[in-house]
């Protein structure tokens, strides 16, 4: 104002008083730009009363003598207070939007921190710090128990003392903000705000600032928008759970049903078979008695084989495998693998190659047995009759390996069904239900191996087929322990 006044002086014998008002009116547009609305009101008035008393005649006194000035005088200081109060507001909303660029950008940084993280607490605990980051400020996020019973899960530290811990409990109850800044325990150490989540109370997000800092109506308002981004990533999880929870069900009730009217089909067809044979074995004779007695033995083989497969799967899943680890002769195993299938692999070839001094392995000797009885069976029922089948053991020194190899010349197996061979149920292409079984004799090998740390491959046979390879570790015994003797 003093210096619009003073360029009044200089200019008003050239101007007159009425280019002064206007003068003061730039200035305190001027100021607009820099001071705060009332400041700015307050000027405006001022630059009135100094244009009243010393530009407008007569001067030096507050009396207006022609009524167009006092008119030109009132319409003056209105256009300024207007004129400022607008510029202020202008200037009180640009404000305002670059602080809520500033929430936004936080809010997107604080849900990129969460996205990003590998689990749901990793998620949690970014939060957190970014919320202290934001706020130069200890954050804790406290989570209701899942069941509504026990304490809650605490995400930050210090945790909460007993006090807090009330404050916060009331918070959670309530779903209202509470602590300080508030009317509800203003003393608090802590700023605390609910995180709800379609109208389901998740958890309290408490925000611990310093003891002179303080927290702008905008600054709480960023806070509860961040409970409420957080309560948004609380929810998306839990739908994600669900989500998990529903595809397994249907799983495992689609596996029940595959198993339903597997073990049904594997179980009406012998039945039926061996009810049969039961009734007309009487009457027969001969061939006929010899061959019904051969049918009955296949039959009650088949059912054996079910059974035992079942069994065997319920011990994998029950975790009741408990390998009995002894020195064995790898013959032996092997040829008590091949006596156990002899009657389903005679029409095929069967090629053995087994070293001629092969040291003892430790392993658990029936569990092998059965492992390399159903890779035999497994390429006796899935090749057509006549085609060869190669069992070759040998010792992979480079490794300290024993690999035990047993290939056939079918149809091989599909490229999509290879990653999936050994899960329980799985069958190639075209192999009906009742045909080969249920679809868990590879599982069983793959549970049977692991359980004697090794471990099983397959892979196309270069001569057509499919190659199934176990892989078992191999120490070289010095001899035949005293107890073998």
């Amino acid at each position: 104002m003093v210096t619009a006044s003073a360029c009044g002086k200089v200019l008003i014998p050239q101007t007159g008083y009425l280019a002064m008002g206007l003068l003061y009116l730039l200035a305190v547009l001027a100021l607009s730009f820099w001071v705060e609305e009332w400041t700015l009101l307050a000027t405006a008035l001022v630059a009135g009363v100094i244009w009243n008393f010393f530009f407008i005649p007569p001067v030096h006194s507050f009396i207006i003598a022609k009524s167009e000035d006092r008119i030109l005088f009132g319409l003056t200081v209105f256009v300024t207070v207007v004129a400022g109060h607008l510029m202020a507001r202008l200037r009180k909303m640009e404000r305002n939007e670059k602080l809520s660029k500033l929430q936004a950008t936080a809010l997107l940084h604080l849900n990129n921190s969460m996205s990003a993280a590998s689990s749901f607490t990793d998620g949690l605990t970014a939060a957190q710090r970014h919320i202290d980051a934001h706020f130069s400020a200890e954050t804790v996020i406290c989570l209701n128990a899942k069941d509504g019973v026990g304490p809650p899960s605490i995400i930050g530290s210090p945790a909460p003392n007993s006090s807090e811990s009330g404050l916060i409990d009331w918070v959670a109850h309530n779903r209202r903000n509470a602590g300080r800044f508030t009317d509800i325990v203003p003393n608090a150490a802590a700023y605390c705000v609910p995180i709800v989540s379609a109208d389901v109370p998740l958890g309290v997000l408490a925000v611990r600032v310093k003891p002179h800092a303080e927290l702008s109506t905008l600054q709480r308002r960023t806070v509860e928008a961040f409970a409420s981004q957080i309560g948004i990533y609380i929810e998306r999880d839990r739908l994600r759970t669900l989500r998990e929870r529903e595809k397994l069900l249907a799983e495992s009730d689609r596996l029940h049903r595959v198993l339903f009217d597997a073990v049904s089909h594997e179980l009406m067809s012998p039945l039926t078979s061996l009810s049969l044979i039961a009734e007309n074995i009487g009457d027969a004779v001969g061939a006929a008695r010899r061959s019904m007695a051969d049918e009955l033995r296949a039959g009650t083989n088949r059912l054996r084989r079910l059974v035992n497969n079942l069994l065997d799967q319920a011990r994998l899943e029950s975790d009741a495998i408990r390998p009995r680890m002894e020195w064995c002769s790898v013959s032996d195993v092997a040829n008590a693998a091949i006596e156990n299938v002899r009657d389903f692999i005679e029409g095929h070839p069967l090629d053995v190659r087994l070293p001629d001094t092969m040291p003892l392995i430790r392993v658990d000797a029936a569990l092998m047995e059965h492992v390399l009885s159903n890779l035999l069976l497994n390429a006796a029922i899935h090749t057509p009759n006549g085609t060869p089948i190669s069992f070759v053991v040998e010792i992979l020194a480079d490794s300290q390996k024993i690999a035990f190899t047993i290939a056939d010349r079918g149809p091989g197996i599909p490229d999509e069904l290879i990653g999936r061979l050994f899960k329980k149920f799985e069958r190639a292409n075209g192999a009906h239900v009742g045909g080969h079984g249920l679809g868990l004799g590879l599982s069983i090998v793959r549970g049977f191996v692991e359980a004697q740390g090794g471990n099983v491959v397959v892979n196309k046979n270069p001569a057509g087929g499919a190659k199934f390879t176990v892989f078992m570790p191999f120490v070289a015994h010095g001899g035949i322990p005293a107890e073998a003797a």
